[in-house]
């Protein structure tokens, strides 16, 4: 066999297993691209961990086992109703993950890149952080720099207190889950999940392990299966499963549901959320999904241009917006004219050409003596939801605002007809004045 068919190349000079010879990364590849550094080469004294390597060419492999394979199961892993045993002894100690002015320029043909520009955020033992936001915006390159897998330009990463910005991907004590599962499809799963304690000869009971996260993951019975074998979303149960093998004080997962189907997607978000909190371990999650991040997340920050534009819980980000960006990225908004009767009949004032309202902060009425200081307006449309309606409601001055509205929560204007007068209210606290040049996000993208 010669050299060529031995490795396989990966980036940062880690030989691969002989099991996938003369395969290499396709930087054009779309689905691969997040599998080679953003742009250069790692330095040569930094080298990514073996279980990382591993992992990434797996994903390759997969790449190419699209088709389900009989034995499947359709239900993309759906949590098991019967059959559960108790909770699994699985006990970690989450890192506090401290992020300090943290930046990370890339040189461009189009010149330098600030992918990453001074961010800063603290992330709490055993919590879920989402880094939520477009894409180019510098999430996946934050996850990089705290993985070690990119050298930053500047800053600090923290895990308990301990600055450990300069050490190797093995020494952070890090699990990975990557959007294409990265399994091997040759091994099954009991050896997918103990890949990682056998190449760092850890010296654990890998049987007891492999069946304490079969347990864990809902996945019992299924060690003996191959990959192929397996519905998308058991194959992300199991990639879960494996990066949690060696006990990891935090967990990385870059758009981890992106491949699956919504119903499946919502599934493994509520799996995972009580695996990590029956774990304790810190996790951190990319996601452009904004649903994703409100369903499992404790904190959430959100991205623009490489800069942190907000973070908190994800009721704070909502309901207390800190910046027209955020307000426009999160949740519905209608754009109106500053210079419109809704505004002006608010008494809200601004210096910026447009105002942005959420149409759940909009009040109807339907009788003028309640409210003399609303709006008038008409009702121009209607489209019935269900278990809610979406009028589109049209301005004195041909302003158009549509709104959505509950008939749990609002009983009174459920059945407005098209043509009927209604009397708008919005408190002037929850308008917002902006440009927009304040919310584009558009980006070079890494």
């Amino acid at each position: 066999m010669s050299a060529a068919a031995r490795c396989s190349s990966l980036h940062a000079g880690v030989r691969l297993p002989s099991a996938f010879p003369g395969r290499a990364v396709d930087p054009q590849h779309h689905g691969q691209q997040q599998l080679l550094p953003a742009q250069r080469p790692q330095p040569r004294h930094r080298r990514a961990a073996p279980l990382v390597a591993a992992a990434e060419a797996a994903s390759l492999e997969e790449q190419q086992q699209q088709q389900q394979q009989p034995g499947s199961s359709e239900n993309g892993g759906q949590p098991s109703t019967s059959g559960r045993g108790a909770a699994p002894a699985l006990k970690v100690r989450g890192a506090k993950v401290v992020v300090q002015d943290m930046v990370k320029h890339f040189e461009t043909r189009r010149g330098l890149f600030k992918a990453v520009n001074g961010a800063s955020v603290d992330m709490e033992p055993g919590t879920i952080t989402a880094l939520l936001g477009p894409s180019g915006s510098g999430k996946t390159t934050l996850l990089r720099l705290i993985a070690g897998l990119e050298e930053p330009t500047a800053g600090r990463v923290f895990f308990d207190g301990e600055d450990i910005t300069g050490r190797s991907v093995p020494d952070r004590d890090l699990g990975f889950v990557f959007q294409g599962y990265a399994l091997f499809k040759h091994m099954t799963v009991a050896d997918n999940i103990t890949f990682g304690p056998r190449m760092r000869k850890m010296g654990l009971d890998l049987e007891a392990k492999v069946e304490e996260l079969l347990q864990l993951t809902e996945l019992e019975g299924l060690g003996g299966r191959y990959p192929p074998q397996l519905s998308g979303g058991q194959k992300q149960r199991v990639a879960v499963a494996r990066a949690l093998a060696c006990n990891p004080r935090l967990l990385l997962l870059d758009e981890p549901f992106g491949a699956l189907d919504p119903v499946v997607r919502k599934s493994l978000r509520h799996g995972l959320r009580d695996i990590v909190r029956r774990v304790g371990v810190t996790t951190i999650i990319v996601t452009h999904d904004q649903e994703e991040a409100w369903d499992i997340a404790d904190h959430v920050v959100i991205f623009n241009k490489g800069a942190i534009e907000q973070h908190g819980t994800p009721e704070e980000v909502a309901k207390e917006p800190m910046s027209p960006f955020v307000m426009n990225f999160v949740g519905d908004v209608s754009h109106v004219p500053a210079s419109c009767q809704l505004v002006r009949k608010m008494g809200f004032h601004t210096d910026k050409p447009f105002v942005m309202v959420r149409p759940s902060d909009i009040r109807l009425r339907t009788n003028f003596e309640e409210c003399q200081s609303c709006a008038p307006a008409t009702v121009h449309d209607k489209a019935n939801l269900g278990k809610s309606v979406r009028y589109y409601l049209r301005f004195d001055d041909d302003v158009d605002v549509d709104l959505t509205v509950s008939r749990k929560v609002d009983e009174e204007v459920y059945d407005l007809g098209v043509g009927q007068r209604v009397f708008v209210q919005v408190p002037p606290a929850k308008m917002m004045g902006f440009d927009y040049s304040d919310i584009d996000a558009t980006s070079a993208g890494i």
